[in-house]
């Protein structure tokens, strides 16, 4: 018969050559599923012992004298407290926020290399470019002194160039000296024109297609003669005009004021003329592209049958439709509402709503108009609208802000549920959570970017400041900031704010930027899109309208949509099947099938 097992008697035992919790870990090898059994039955005979480590733990509960010797029990960096959590790093939301990651695991590599530029290296090399780039601005404050030592030693003050720096991506400007980034020589337009060679910039220029005579000329030079041509250059703007690199760009205007009537000739109707008579000659059948022809063979009853005559010529839709305009033919087109749009009409909750009415903003259409809530809906086609002039959706908003009316502007790219989840906060059908009940959290980038994919029409934009509200621990509502994309004037833009679909938050935005002004110092600039927002909330928040600023732009094809910056043209080489760098960016994606297509514009607000 086996002899029962007694833990006190084997911890007196061990007692004698090893500490305390040496011994328990030895009971807990030896005990496995029992182990928590043994130390309540043993506490008694060792009391002051468990309390010793109790107090450590600032707990009265034996549980965690097992957790803490099965190595379950973590350390918060920021209190001291230990707690259960194997893949948390605090041991509380209040310390979570109080805690720097990226400060922690630079410190850690700072003090194993002893060097700063090489621990900087060193975290690059396990974050990459992007994670680098958000954890200096996390640890700049407290590495101060060492980052404004390195920015001296790189010659700039932008922390940016850093990142760039450790990939040794930077040269100096062989002009002044200044900074710049490979493969530039020279850091701005003006070093170019002091510094510019002919013999090494242009070496493998063909100077035959700027003009026979000028090749000729310059392809017989030396390359002292060159030198000597571009000091005379040089030497006799000094001596007019007291500027080695002196341009007249008013002077430039003035003549072109007094030749053709415009600041430039581009303007005249002599160029857009022989522009357009130039595309044309490239048509198939261009012999044809004229009133009387169209007119008799492409317009009936008043409609324009617009996809014969484009396959016709051989030139897409958006194209035609433009150059038909321009030669005076009035027409109408086909259209109805679409299936999407009949059903969108039907799905909404209310019953006073009017659908294709062209009473409200006239002579304009209102695809449905929603009287009790001055709410209006456009449900947008890509292929009809982008045959639309530029300013088309813009004026409709802005007719609609006149009679005090919200418009929505949705395309049929756009994800529906995210529509219908604004639609519904607009009638006040949103269940309603109150900022008072939510707690501020930081927000890593990955779930900044689900969240946002799912509920914000835009969907994920990169940042590196993301704070959330937090309601019974889910993430109800979100505002992201970074560096400024397009006026490098300001401090921060703040990038995306939206809310859970199907639930507003009232006093969240209010909330989440007051909490962001606290901690975050400088000026901020973002931007209001007009299909969706007039911009009431940034005026809430305390910001001043700058401007108004024209529409922007997106490619549709197969309901697959490109932004415009992602498809800029030097870009498309890699992204297109049929590029040809002798057109636009416009004409090579309209060539391969895409739909350019205008939005409504955007308002400019700015906070100092």
């Amino acid at each position: 018969m086996f002899q029962k097992f007694n833990p006190s008697k084997f911890i007196e035992e061990n007692l004698k050559s090893h500490t305390f919790e040496e011994v328990l870990d030895l009971l807990y090898k030896k005990a496995k599923n029992s182990f928590l059994k043994f130390i309540k039955e043993s506490y008694s005979d060792f009391k002051d012992n468990y309390d010793e480590i109790l107090t450590k733990l600032n707990s009265s509960d034996l549980e965690y004298v097992s957790l803490y010797i099965r190595g379950r029990l973590n350390k918060c960096p920021v209190c001291g407290k230990y707690f259960e959590g194997k893949h948390n790093k605090c041991c509380s939301k209040e310390c979570s926020m109080k805690f720097n990651y990226s400060l922690e695991r630079f410190s850690k590599i700072i003090d194993k290399t002893n060097n700063f530029e090489e621990s900087l290296r060193e975290l690059h090399r396990e974050e990459g470019p992007n994670k680098f780039s958000a954890d200096m601005n996390s640890i700049y404050p407290y590495f101060k002194q060492q980052f404004d030592e390195l920015l001296k030693k790189i010659g700039s003050d932008d922390l940016r160039f850093i990142n760039l720096y450790i990939q040794d991506k930077l040269s100096k400007c062989k002009v002044c000296g200044k900074v710049t980034v490979k493969p530039r020589i020279f850091c701005c337009s003006k070093c170019y024109g002091q510094g510019f060679d002919y013999g090494e910039i242009n070496k493998n220029k063909d100077y035959t297609k700027i003009g026979r005579s000028i090749s000729d000329t310059l392809l017989n030079r030396t390359e002292k003669e060159k030198k000597e041509h571009l000091e005379k250059i040089r030497k006799t703007k000094l001596e007019r005009y007291g500027k080695e690199d002196f341009t007249n760009p008013e002077k430039a205007k003035e003549t072109c004021l007094k030749r053709y009537g415009y600041s430039s000739y581009c303007k005249t109707s002599e160029f857009k003329e022989r522009l357009t008579k130039s595309a044309i000659s490239k048509y198939k059948h261009a012999e044809n592209f004229n009133k009387e022809y169209i007119e008799a063979n492409f317009i009936e009853d008043g409609f324009l049958k617009i996809h014969e005559c484009s396959e016709y010529f051989g030139v897409h839709v958006c194209v035609i439709y433009k150059r038909i305009k321009n030669l005076g033919i009035e027409f109408k087109f086909r259209t109805g509402s679409s299936d999407a749009e009949n059903s969108l009409f039907s799905w909404i909750p209310v019953e006073n709503k009017i659908h294709n009415s062209r009473d409200i903003i006239p002579p304009k259409e209102l695809d449905i108009f929603i009287p009790d809530y001055n709410l209006a809906i456009e449900y947008n086609g890509n292929y009809w609208h982008s045959l639309y002039e530029p300013n088309y959706h813009k004026e409709k908003t802005l007719m609609c802000i006149e009679k005090g009316i919200k418009l929505f502007q949705i395309f049929e790219t756009d994800n529906m549920e995210i529509w219908k989840s604004m639609i519904l906060n607009s009638l006040g059908k949103s269940t309603k959570i109150y900022a008072r009940n939510c707690e501020i959290r930081q927000v890593s980038s990955k779930e900044a970017s689900l969240f946002l994919d799912e509920n914000h029409i835009q969907g994920k934009c990169g940042s590196n400041i993301r704070l959330g509200l937090f309601y019974n621990d889910n993430l109800v509502q979100i505002m992201t900031f970074g560096k400024p994309r397009f006026n490098k004037k300001y401090d921060y833009e703040l990038l995306r704010l939206c809310s859970l679909r199907g639930y507003c938050v009232v006093g969240g935005a209010s909330k989440l930027f007051k909490f962001f002004r606290e901690n975050y110092k400088g000026s901020v600039i973002s931007y209001c899109n007009l299909r969706y927002s007039y911009g009431s909330i940034y005026k809430t928040l305390g910001f001043t309208q700058l401007s108004i600023n024209e529409p922007s732009y997106f490619y549709s094809k197969n309901f697959e949509v490109l932004s415009r910056y992602q498809c800029q043209k030097h870009k498309l080489k890699n992204i297109l099947e049929n590029f040809d760098k002798n057109l636009t960016e416009s004409e090579n994606m309209i060539n391969n099938g895409y739909l350019k297509v205008f939005d409504s514009g955007s308002i400019t607000f700015v906070m100092e």
